[in-house]
């Protein structure tokens, strides 16, 4: 899969999000990224937001969806969902629910170790030879 250039577009959504992101398997014509108005104004890190967003993008789903989670979390259908690791609720992924999740997402060592079985280790792990 090789992901292409998408756009970003401002979206008055009248507050349902913050931002929205498109997964890898959308239709090319629905691969977008929305930032509603609130986005400047919300109380959570902006660029804790665009990184949970761009998760979505490279094909992560919401962590808060999963077994383990508080009852008090958003339930979304987990059809066609795979557990990469074990339950996160500091994942960037999850929202903040329950008493749980941040109102600055970062990534995780959980995170990281599921991005890693997704798409392999980051170059920096090589030892490139010179030809």
């Amino acid at each position: 899969m090789q992901l292409r250039p998408f756009p970003v577009r401002h979206l008055d959504s009248g507050g349902q999000f913050i931002a929205a992101a498109f997964f890898p398997n959308d239709p090319e014509n629905r691969r977008r990224v929305f930032i509603d108005p609130s986005y400047q104004t919300t109380g959570f890190d902006r660029v804790g937001v665009l990184r949970h967003e761009l998760g979505h993008a490279i094909g992560f789903r919401h962590e808060h969806i999963r077994s383990g989670a508080p009852a008090l979390c958003p339930d979304e259908d987990t059809e066609g969902t795979v557990d990469l690791t074990q339950y996160d609720p500091q994942s960037v992924m999850h929202y903040f629910c329950g008493g749980v999740g941040s109102r600055e997402p970062a990534i995780s060592e959980l995170d990281r170790v599921g991005a890693q079985k997704v798409y392999g280790p980051p170059l920096s792990s090589f030892n490139l030879l010179a030809a």
